[in-house]
């Protein structure tokens, strides 16, 4: 069998969905990971030279027609084929406003990145106020709260520069409420801040610790509810009538005599 009827693997994919979890919308900051993702599987299934052209001398309106030994279907046959992967992992909007007939796969990249990557000034002051305004009152959980913050970070490191670990923690140590006050002191007078996952570690630990107390804390009065509450501890229906018994019982002893 010759190598040009081997079968494509991006002819492999029935649904990129199952790949790229995610729906990239105008009003989502996911950008980066979802360019990010889209980058493993360009390569993984052998079209990357769809989103970055293996000749500088062409433009980006130019399609390529040299296909590799191991592609059987034509170039365009392939450029449609990761064009759908894009369009089906875009928000309605966000397709609206990218779409162009006669699109290549590369276009309709740089679309999206002219979209996310415009005012980088206004989007920094924007994401820099969220950072450091974020807070784990504001969350469910421990876990929810450093995932924001990690988010958040790297969208800063996008359009600015990267985002020094250092002050990340900082940033996670400063967000947390007063109940974690000996949390927080305990990560910010160590002689070395510790690493964000130790950090995050640390957190989680003091959390489950919390909700271990609490959840110890309500079964006790739950016990101790029912114990007052139990028959064998409530006083006899009648005192009065057992009174009033042991006083006639005293009274016919005293007839007798």
């Amino acid at each position: 069998m010759s190598d040009t009827s081997k079968i494509h693997p991006a002819i492999t994919v029935n649904n990129i969905k199952n790949f790229i979890r995610i729906t990239l919308g105008m009003k989502k900051s996911q950008y980066e990971f979802w360019s990010g993702l889209f980058q493993i599987y360009y390569r993984a299934y052998e079209v990357l030279d769809h989103i970055i052209p293996p000749t500088s001398d062409s433009s980006s309106s130019t399609i390529q027609t040299t296909p590799s030994a191991t592609q059987t279907p034509s170039w365009e046959h392939l450029d449609a084929i990761v064009l759908q992967w894009i369009y089906e992992t875009i928000s309605h909007d966000l397709l609206r406003t990218v779409f162009k007939p006669d699109s290549t796969a590369s276009q309709a990249c740089d679309r999206l990145k002219n979209i996310f990557n415009d005012n980088k000034n206004s989007r920094a002051v924007h994401l820099q106020h969220q950072f450091t305004n974020t807070c784990i009152e504001t969350f469910p959980d421990a876990s929810s709260y450093y995932q924001e913050l990690k988010i958040l970070a790297d969208q800063l490191g996008n359009v600015v520069s990267a985002i020094e670990e250092d002050r990340l923690v900082l940033q996670l140590i400063t967000g947390l409420n007063d109940t974690s006050e000996s949390l927080q002191s305990i990560l910010s007078h160590r002689e070395k801040l510790p690493s964000f996952y130790e950090a995050i570690s640390t957190l989680i630990l003091e959390e489950s610790r919390k909700q271990q107390s609490a959840t110890q804390a309500a079964s006790s009065v739950a016990i101790a509810l029912i114990s007052s509450t139990s028959p064998s501890n409530k006083p006899s229906p009648s005192g009065q009538s057992n009174n009033t018994y042991i006083n006639r019982s005293r009274g016919s002893s005293q007839g007798n005599n």
